[in-house]
């Protein structure tokens, strides 16, 4: 459990954590608790995204814009120096999952292998629209200049 306190990247020592497997809907009211894994988990190698298809989060206005967030230069020394793989797994083309990944490729220094694996039981738009933001991760990814393996999977 992480403590109600002032700057809760300081509330722990670091986790000796290499493979990281994360439930998550990327709602905006998730990234600080991303932020404080990756600045928790310095040994970190690989991180995967379990896009969590049941929606439990009670949908208010954002309390932040999600890609002026990601937007940062901040970096964690998982990105710099041990994270190797990045996986999403049940992908259906969200933006916010966008806007992270454009934030780890573009900080993360040591990546080598993307793995985005769609959802099961789409159908043909929602296949489209996961096949749109697999190429705009591509194109990302070829901007990086650091080449690395992408791979999409369907569900």
């Amino acid at each position: 459990m992480i403590q109600d306190c002032d700057d809760p990247m300081d509330v722990h020592d670091p986790l000796k954590t290499r493979h990281l497997v994360m439930k998550t809907n990327m709602h905006t009211n998730e990234f600080m608790g991303i932020a404080i894994f990756l600045n928790s988990c310095p040994e970190l190698e690989s991180l995967m995204f379990d896009m969590d298809s049941n929606e439990r989060i009670l949908r208010v206005s954002p309390p932040m814009d999600a890609e002026v967030y990601w937007l940062s230069n901040q970096t964690y020394e998982c990105l710099e120096k041990t994270l190797k793989v990045v996986k999403v797994k049940n992908f259906r083309g969200e933006s916010n999952v966008l806007h992270v990944l454009q934030y780890l490729i573009r900080t993360g220094r040591v990546i080598e292998r993307l793995e985005i694996y769609g959802a099961e039981g789409l159908n043909q738009g929602q296949k489209s629209l996961v096949l749109a933001a697999f190429e705009e991760v591509k194109r990302i990814v070829k901007k990086s200049s650091r080449p690395f393996r992408i791979t999409l999977q369907s569900g």
